[in-house]
């Protein structure tokens, strides 16, 4: 899984080669903000194209084509941010890490599955089954040092998924694991 969300990061995407073609390849552009629902890619797309088209007879229109081979380099990256597959587990790289956490829902920490452990925060299994454990036992985790201190997860894995996870408190939850405590003690 690791390996796949490195190598998404690594790949051209299809548009971008289309960037290359002179005057219409500003409409190369239009598609990648379509697919990532950015809508100022797709007007500084059709702008492109519609000024490429207009100097086309020009010699300012080899400027213009340069300038949109250029723009489409410069937002791959972004690009790929925008569109990584929620079934791909956060990327190791803190800073790739960050920039999906902005594009992503965040999941809480109390109330998550293990697969949601495993398979959207890319944790080890080892570290869900910690996670997991402590929840049965009835443990409510309040920060993110817990993480490390009670689970016994990395820091720099729990540095990498901070962005991604938030901490409620389910009463309702207390009270059951309680209530199931008092049967046992009566």
């Amino acid at each position: 899984m690791i390996s796949q969300s490195k190598s998404w990061f690594q790949q051209t995407p299809a548009w971008v080669w289309l960037s290359l073609i002179p005057t219409l390849g500003g409409f190369a552009i239009v598609y990648a903000g379509y697919k990532s629902k950015t809508k100022t890619w797709v007007v500084l797309g059709i702008s492109i194209s519609i000024l490429a088209l207009a100097l086309s007879a020009n010699s300012l229109a080899v400027a213009v084509w340069m300038a949109q081979i250029g723009v489409a380099f410069y937002l791959k990256k972004s690009y790929l941010v925008k569109t990584y597959p929620k079934n791909l587990p956060v990327p190791e790289e803190q800073e790739l890490a960050n920039l999906v956490a902005n594009t992503r829902d965040k999941i809480d920490i109390n109330e998550c599955s293990k697969h949601e452990l495993v398979n959207y925060l890319g944790l080890p299994i080892v570290y869900a089954n910690n996670i997991e454990s402590l929840m049965n036992e009835g443990y409510v985790f309040t920060h993110i040092e817990e993480l490390i201190e009670i689970a016994g997860i990395p820091e720099k894995q729990v540095t990498r998924i901070t962005p991604l996870i938030t901490f409620s408190y389910n009463y309702k939850k207390e009270a059951d694991f309680l209530g199931n405590d008092k049967h046992i003690f009566n």
